[in-house]
């Protein structure tokens, strides 16, 4: 499991806000599988969903979220900015650079 944080097996490498309801209120996560429904034979939606895992801050755990694609924004950072703002309850400010 660790090598998917650090390292070359590096699997948190497109890092996303999802949005888990109608509000205006978002998370950073990481995709981690565009294949989420043919896995879990999942037809829970209209739309393909998508694996998003999304780290607790002050932690190494975190939940995993399967939401459709409307609800998923690409970050324009590097992963590690990202996984670094996730993790430190946003207290760590990303340089906003691959």
């Amino acid at each position: 499991m660790a090598q998917a944080f650090v390292g070359k097996e590096n699997k948190f490498s497109e890092p996303v806000l999802i949005q888990l309801s109608e509000s205006e209120v978002f998370k950073v996560g990481f995709i981690t599988s565009r294949e989420a429904e043919i896995i879990l034979n999942l037809s829970l939606s209209k739309e393909e969903l998508i694996a998003v895992y999304v780290p607790l801050s002050y932690s190494i755990s975190g939940d995993l979220y399967f939401a459709p694609a409307h609800r998923i924004n690409p970050l324009d950072v590097s992963p590690k900015d990202a996984m670094q703002y996730a993790l430190s309850g946003g207290i760590i400010r990303t340089n906003n650079s691959k």
